[in-house]
Parts: structure tokens; sequence; C-alpha cells
């Protein structure tokens, strides 16, 4: 195996395992396939800009407001009529499971704003079992 092949079979495994950052592969030069030289100057830019964590927090109540008002009135199996947060631990982390597969799916597909738009969701799904569930901080960081 040359060592172009190798060093796009260890970049493909890196970045469908969600390992792949700017300090695993510091040299775009090395990369003989296109796609991996145009993904790798992408995976660059990504990481030089972040989101401020206001607007995150925006996103995500946004998407507990919409996760309340699709849930308002959803019979459950019982009959009841549940909401977003009226759940058990086991539904909240099968729904978020679920919702991890679809972000893997469409990020190894090349579809990110679809794969952020799954990361969303589970996030926000989180946020309504804690809500429903509990919060507990965690132990032994203080800022």
């Amino acid at each position: 195996m040359t060592f172009e092949s190798e060093a796009r079979t260890l970049a493909r495994k890196d970045y469908l395992s969600g390992k792949v950052n700017i300090v695993n592969y510091p040299t775009v030069e090395r990369y003989v396939n296109e796609w991996w030289e145009e993904r790798y100057l992408h995976l660059v830019q990504e990481t030089s800009t972040m989101t401020a964590r206001s607007e995150v927090y925006k996103a995500l109540d946004s998407e507990r407001d919409y996760q309340d008002h699709r849930w308002a009135g959803y019979a459950g199996l019982d009959g009841k009529h549940e909401s977003a947060t009226d759940r058990t631990l086991d539904e909240f982390i099968l729904y978020m499971e679920e919702y991890l597969r679809k972000a893997r799916e469409a990020s190894v597909s090349g579809d990110e704003a679809e794969s952020l738009n799954a990361v969303r969701k589970v996030t926000a799904l989180g946020v309504g079992c804690m809500e429903r569930l509990g919060a507990p901080q965690r132990e032994g960081y203080e800022r």
C-alpha cells in the first residue's frame, strides 16, 4: 500500500468515526485524492469559525418550543395526552439514538446541514429529558 492510499484510508476511517480535525492531518499536500483535499480544506474552515453560545441556546430553545408544540395533544399508548417532556428516560434515549443515527448518516453522505439539524434535535431532546427528570450538575468542576 502506498503512503497516499494509506493516508486516504486512515483519513476516511477518522472522518467516519468523527475524529477528524486539523491536528490529525497537518499537510494537505500529502493527499492525492482531490475529494480528500477539498474535504480537508472545508474542515479547516469549519474549525476556524464558531457559533456564539447564545445562538446555540437560541436554536435549542426554538427546537424545544417546536417539540412541545409538536407533541402537544399526542395520545400515548395508554390514551393519555402527553407533552414533549412526558416521556420516560428510556424513551428519551431511544429518540436521541434515532436522531444520532440520522445525524451520522447525513454527515457521512456529506449533508452537513441535515446532520446539524439532527444534532439540534438530539440536544434539545436531552434538554427536555433533563427538564422532566432532573439536571444533575457536574461534580468537581467550578468556574
